[in-house]
């Protein structure tokens, strides 16, 4: 909040933080639905980066999926992820953030899958998910290749054909 004075009258104006300055930390960011990202650079379990910049300039759609390791409901939905990340692949990134950073329990998940996932399992080290208040899992959401926000899903897909009918909207 910051306080103005006008002649004799004070008004106060509260002034929302569209976007972070500091693309290492989300924390302060409020991202909602039409709001464009601030760039970010995200890990995987093998060390692999991922940068929002990059794959706007390759993808038509980022599916961002806020997931915890002992969350059922997180671990329902990512086959129906691969599903559309084979059937639209070459239009679509699908990262899988864990807010935890806890290599240990991804890389047993990821042994769980085995080769029937193929999206990387990402650490939130850039504190993402508090920029989008997530409390509850799982959270997706869905990013066009201009890096604005289309839609945050709250919940699990109850079914592929849902999610993947979601995806399908945003890819036209």
């Amino acid at each position: 909040n910051a306080f103005y004075t006008f002649a004799t009258t004070t008004v106060n104006i509260t002034i929302r933080q569209a976007a972070v300055q500091d693309e290492k930390d989300h924390s302060k960011a409020q991202y909602e639905e039409g709001r464009k990202m601030t760039d970010f650079s995200l890990t995987d379990i093998d060390g692999n980066t991922y940068q929002l910049s990059d794959l706007c300039a390759e993808k038509q759609l980022i599916v961002l999926d806020f997931w915890y390791t002992t969350c059922e409901p997180c671990k329902m939905e990512f086959p129906y992820f691969e599903s559309a990340v084979q059937k639209y692949g070459d239009k679509l990134s699908l990262l899988a953030v864990n807010p935890i950073n806890d290599d240990r329990a991804m890389s047993a998940l990821r042994q769980q899958f085995g080769s029937s996932i193929t999206f990387p399992l990402l650490k939130d080290t850039c504190n993402l998910s508090l920029g989008f208040d997530v409390t509850t899992y799982p959270v997706t959401v869905f990013i066009d290749g201009n890096g604005r926000i289309m839609e945050i899903h709250d919940g699990a897909f109850l079914s592929k054909s849902d999610f993947l009918a979601t995806v399908k909207k945003y890819l036209g």
